[in-house]
């Protein structure tokens, strides 16, 4: 049972996550009792998502190098301690700049789960069953804009909202515990690869970014992976005046409507690895991205041309182009890591990064043109699937991207 557990650790990074990134949409039903609390304004609390993001985008490139340097669970587990702590200090905090700055070391203490978390995920396991563990633990992320207000208004109802800080705690606490006896010590990159680049010296690992710089086929596809990151931002930044600004629904319909759209990612997300069962990673990515590049082609050209479209249609066509994207999440993300074999976390760290740079470019392009059409948005989505589409595509074609020996064994047969 033990070697199980062992085994399939990527089952606990997914409770980590939960304790991790729920935090940042469960207190948005308190949004009101915070203000009060503070005798300020919502739109002061609201400021909280704004600190997180910045904390995590703020410390992102260290965490890699940290990892790298310290090996992949112990990092891990000293981040969680920090969370913890940031955490239990939002509860008790006595102002709302004390509110705001915890929350911005909250979003400090989440830039190692997916540095070291996803970097022990690609060396542990297999590209086929990394794929699977990468699609569990991303859709905890992505669904938690879904069910972290869900779950942080039933606590409001038993607590206050100090309480949805402090379950949260618990909530992490008890995936750390997990972790600490389970998660198996992955880090060998100082075994696999003897030279002078893998000094362990932290800021040795943190200078020789520079050489994934270098590195031009791992760039290539995280900047593929940021143009399809930024469709979420994008939507998440102009779905509330498109469906209450353009099409006048109400705060309660909009809150109805925008979730199948979420849950659409999050279902083809979980599904993707069921597609490489009999196919290689690599055959299946080209294989969408090919009909996502026609595809999104056709959106532009139908969005450009014709202007009378109801809600159905609207939500239908983000719904396929956000399930689309979904099949390909996990298993773009592995091959993007698998490029980069010297500084596994390091190379995690970089593409987050990069793709928190995009998401945060997607979502003030949308700011600085609010209050447009909708056909205008469906077709800024469009052109960011398509550029994604292509870039990848590119990298195939140039035979850019490493074949992994799964897929030289599949040749051979």
């Amino acid at each position: 049972m033990i070697t199980w557990l062992r085994q399939n650790f990527y089952i606990f990074l997914a409770l980590n996550a939960i304790g991790l990134f729920l935090s940042n949409d469960m207190f948005l039903p308190a949004i009101n009792t915070i203000a009060h609390t503070f005798h300020t304004q919502q739109a002061y609390v609201s400021l909280g998502i704004g600190a997180f993001i910045f904390g995590s985008l703020l410390f992102q490139l260290f965490a890699g190098a940290i990892a790298d340097t310290l090996g992949y669970k112990k990092s891990l587990l000293y981040s969680n301690i920090f969370f913890m702590f940031a955490t239990i200090s939002i509860a008790f905090a006595p102002s709302l700049f004390w509110f705001l700055f915890f929350r911005a070391l909250q979003g400090i203490g989440t830039c190692m789960f997916p540095t070291a978390g996803f970097a022990s995920i690609n060396e542990f396991y297999h590209d086929k069953k990394a794929v699977l563990a990468l699609a569990i633990t991303t859709s905890i992320v992505y669904f938690s804009p879904i069910a972290g207000p869900i779950i942080g208004a039933l606590i409001l109802k038993v607590s206050n909202w100090h309480g949805i800080f402090i379950a949260d705690l618990f909530a992490l606490m008890f995936a750390s515990v997990l972790l600490y006896f389970f998660m198996p010590d992955v880090q060998r990159r100082a075994t696999i690869q003897k030279t002078a680049a893998a000094n362990t010296n932290f800021l040795q690992v943190l200078l020789n970014m520079r050489l994934l710089l270098k590195n031009k086929p791992f760039i290539q596809q995280c900047a593929a992976l940021g143009f399809f990151t930024a469709i979420l931002s994008v939507w998440i930044t102009a779905s509330p005046h498109m469906l209450m600004g353009n099409l006048g629904l109400s705060p309660e319909s909009y809150s109805f409507l925008q979730t199948p759209v979420l849950i659409a990612f999050v279902i083809a997300n979980a599904f993707s690895p069921f597609l490489i069962r009999k196919k290689s990673p690599r055959k299946v990515l080209q294989t969408i991205m090919s009909f996502l590049l026609f595809y999104a082609l056709a959106l532009i050209i139908i969005y450009t041309f014709f202007h009378s479209f109801n809600i159905i249609t609207i939500i239908c066509t983000l719904c396929s182009l956000f399930f689309i994207r979904g099949l390909t999440n996990s298993i773009q993300m592995q091959n993007t890591l698998s490029l980069e074999r010297t500084y596994q976390a390091s190379s995690a760290a970089l593409l987050q990064f990069i793709n928190r740079i995009f998401s945060l470019t997607g979502s003030l392009f949308i700011s600085a043109f609010y209050g447009f059409s909708n056909q205008f948005y469906i077709i800024v989505l469009a052109c960011l699937a398509l550029s994604g589409a292509i870039m990848t595509l590119q990298g195939f074609r140039s035979n850019k991207l490493n074949v992994s020996p799964e897929e030289v064994n599949e040749s051979k047969i």
